[in-house]
């Protein structure tokens, strides 16, 4: 993996708090919170592909169209 520097805008105070909460650096939050994002997306499309499939049934009709 090639890191880069990238100017973001986040909010200051929110971004601190996660950091410290993971007890990790503010640029460490950041990734963790960009690969959380992209894992919560294959989440979200192999729920959609089981859904297709018929093999899942959303029976609380929360699941993402």
């Amino acid at each position: 993996m090639t890191l880069r520097r990238k100017n973001l805008v986040v909010e200051p105070v929110r971004l601190k708090e996660l950091a410290v909460r993971l007890r990790v650096s503010e640029s460490e939050a950041i990734r963790r919170a960009v690969d959380l994002a992209l894992a919560r997306q294959d989440v979200a499309e192999g729920l959609r592909r089981l859904r297709g499939l018929r093999t899942l049934g959303d029976v609380y009709r929360c699941l993402p169209k």
